[in-house]
C-alpha cells in the first residue's frame, strides 16, 4: 500500500521513464539540466512525491477558496494524502 503521493508519483515516473525524467517532463521549467545534473532516482522521486503533493495541495486550495472549506475538511484533505491507500 502507498499513499495517494506516492501512487500519483509512481505513475508519473512510469509513464516518463523514471523520476528524473517526470520532473523534467511533468514540471520542465523547475528542473533544468544544470539542477538534475547528479541525481539519482531516490532523490528524484523524492522531489517527484514533493511536486505532486504541491499539486494536489494547489488544485484543492482552489476549490476550497471557492466553497469555503472547514479546517477540518483542510486537515483531513492533507492527512489523506499521506495515508496509506489500497493499490490502484
Amino acid at each position: 500500500m502507498a499513499s495517494r503521493v506516492d501512487q500519483m508519483a509512481q505513475r508519473y515516473a512510469l509513464k516518463s521513464g523514471g523520476p528524473v525524467r517526470a520532473l523534467q517532463r511533468e514540471f520542465g521549467s523547475g528542473y533544468s539540466p544544470e539542477r538534475i545534473v547528479g541525481m539519482d532516482e531516490e532523490k528524484g522521486m523524492a522531489w517527484l512525491r514533493l511536486e505532486v503533493f504541491r499539486l494536489m495541495w494547489i488544485e484543492k486550495t482552489e476549490e476550497w477558496l471557492s466553497t469555503g472549506a472547514s479546517s477540518d475538511e483542510r486537515h483531513a484533505f492533507a492527512a489523506s494524502l499521506t495515508e496509506d491507500q489500497p493499490d490502484m
